[in-house]
């Protein structure tokens, strides 16, 4: 009988026989027999096999996020700044990111919400500028050692990518009104001896009864620093902004704090960032090693490699002395003989004329390298291991060698990661500041209600940030293209002139007026007859 029929004779007994009669043991060994028949089949057969050739070494565990993620982030980041240090494609990598990311820094766009507000779109631009040149003035200056608040988001950023997260330490004066922040590596974000029995204390980041991170432990220097002094710990609050109570409805200003940065997390319930490397790390270190072991090849190549041969007449005279043991007979004694004599070693030079002794020859020794398949080998992992990085090999290797539409799409590619990736940045770090400084600044700019009403307070929070534009493959191509953007409404022109300088288009046309003003002054724009213009006293183009 067929395994099929077994088990439809098994199914069939079980539907005829009555609750109350009790299962023959025919019946349960057919049945124990198909339930093990179906755990061979599906995924048992494939990605979940232990037999299958490709598999049978494959060993894995399902880990929790912590014993996967959080405890084996120390040995991950160390490993992540030395191949920063040592591989020149993984440096090339994050430089890239950085640059893309944040490059010169971020611009603030204020976008307040004149609708909400109930305000004029002429005054609400004037607000918005208003709003932007203070924040300009106070960035200048944000470092506890007087950095600019761009330095301190390049630097952040960087460590973030680098070693999967870093601390905001963020001082908070609300008398002075004043804002200070320092950046501290991820290496400091330490759980403390005394709090290794909390179970609320993981990883140094302290923890609710919900599971919500409440504040930070930190260090004071590296638990594993040579320079002698000693290590302390101490707590910091998770940084918030201002907030209104909700007892009596007075306003709290923000205080001191820390802010948590970190990468994008692999699995929910994980508490600290890993490092982008953390996927493919392994390939890097290995694709490096390649890489070095080919250029000492190259370099051996390129040296003077011979080696010196005698003729097969003293080798076998040589062998005719060896004893039944295979081994050559010592000299007899002979205190009067003279010393053997050695060749002297020869030192090859370029343009040496070198004599040998009688009988030598030369033979030269060549590795055949570069190797001819090193390039296409190598740039193939390059581009694998920057698709996982989540950037294209072109962009990071600044290689544009290829038709104008393979680059505009690696350039678009990137940039699509890289505003992924600046949203929450900004996110985690500059809007929480942004919203710090509103809070302690808010009466000076002018913005009614914003400590009263929760919905106006938002209005006036609503912000973009600007940061490096993508670059132009072929300007022409790009310019017709926002123009017709442009003409078709599907886009405005100070959205343009952002992806296309990051620069304001009111600034723009401003400028533009007082440069046609001034070309005119001096004669320079001239009619279909080639006579200049002169300008109109009372127009718009001579006013002020």
């Amino acid at each position: 009988m067929s395994i099929i029929r077994r088990i439809n004779s098994a199914l069939r007994a079980l539907t005829r026989t009555p609750q109350a009669r009790p299962v023959s043991r025919a019946v349960r060994k057919v049945t124990n027999f198909g339930q093990e028949l179906f755990s061979w089949l599906g995924y048992a057969r494939h990605g979940a096999s232990m037999d299958s050739l490709p598999l049978d070494s494959w060993f894995t565990f399902p880990a929790s996020p912590r014993d996967d993620c959080d405890k084996n982030q120390f040995i991950l980041r160390a490993r992540s700044r030395d191949l920063y240090t040592s591989n020149s494609f993984f440096g090339s990598v994050i430089h890239a990111k950085c640059d893309g990311v944040i490059g010169r820094g971020l611009d603030l766009d204020a976008k307040i919400d004149a609708d909400a507000l109930g305000l004029e779109l002429d005054e609400a631009t004037r607000i918005e500028r208003r709003i932007e040149a203070a924040f300009a003035r106070w960035s200048r200056n944000v470092g506890l050692d007087g950095e600019p608040l761009n330095e301190l988001l390049y630097t952040a950023y960087k460590a973030c990518v680098l070693s999967g997260d870093c601390v905001a330490d963020v001082y908070c004066d609300a008398a002075a009104r004043s804002i200070r922040v320092r950046i501290i590596e991820s290496d400091c974000l330490i759980t403390p001896p005394q709090e290794y029995g909390n179970e609320r204390v993981r990883s140094g980041i302290e923890l609710a009864a919900n599971g919500r991170p409440v504040a930070y432990w930190l260090a004071t220097g590296f638990e594993f620093n040579s320079d002698g002094f000693p290590v302390r710990y101490y707590r910091r609050r998770k940084f918030m902004a201002g907030l209104q109570s909700l007892a009596d409805g007075s306003w709290l200003f923000p205080r001191s704090g820390a802010l948590f940065i970190h990468t994008p997390f692999d699995r929910p319930g994980q508490l600290r960032g890993l490092p982008i490397a953390a996927r493919v790390i392994e390939d890097c270190k290995q694709l490096d090693r390649y890489q070095k072991a080919e250029l000492d090849a190259a370099v051996v190549s390129a040296k003077p490699a011979l080696f010196r041969t005698h003729p097969a007449v003293e080798a076998q005279a040589e062998i005719d002395l060896m004893d039944s043991f295979g081994k050559i007979p010592g000299p007899s004694v002979d205190e009067t003989a003279e010393p053997p004599q050695h060749e002297p070693p020869v030192n090859w030079g370029n343009g040496n004329l070198i004599d040998l002794w009688d009988g030598a020859d030369m033979k030269a020794f060549n590795p055949m390298r570069p190797n001819p398949e090193y390039a296409n080998f190598v740039e193939h992992k390059f581009s694998e291991i920057a698709a996982n990085l989540g950037i294209s090999a072109e962009v990071a290797l600044k290689k544009w060698d290829a038709s104008y539409s393979a680059s505009r799409a690696a350039l678009l590619d990137a940039q699509r990661g890289y505003e992924v990736d600046r949203a929450r940045f900004v996110d985690q770090f500059v809007r929480p500041l942004y919203n710090a400084w509103l809070d302690l600044h808010a009466d000076e700019l002018g913005l009614t209600g914003y400590y009263t009403d929760p919905v106006r307070r938002s209005a006036w929070r609503a912000a973009e940030w600007i940061g490096e534009q993508l670059p132009n493959i072929d300007p022409t191509k790009e310019i017709d293209a926002a123009a017709k953007r442009v003409q078709l409404c599907v886009s405005t022109l100070a959205r343009e002139a952002q992806i296309a300088t990051g620069t304001d288009i009111a600034a723009n046309i401003r400028q533009r007026g007082y440069e046609e003003r001034l070309m005119r002054d001096y004669g320079l724009v001239k009619d279909q007859n080639g006579q200049p213009i002169d300008v109109m006293e009372g127009s718009d183009a001579y006013r002020e």
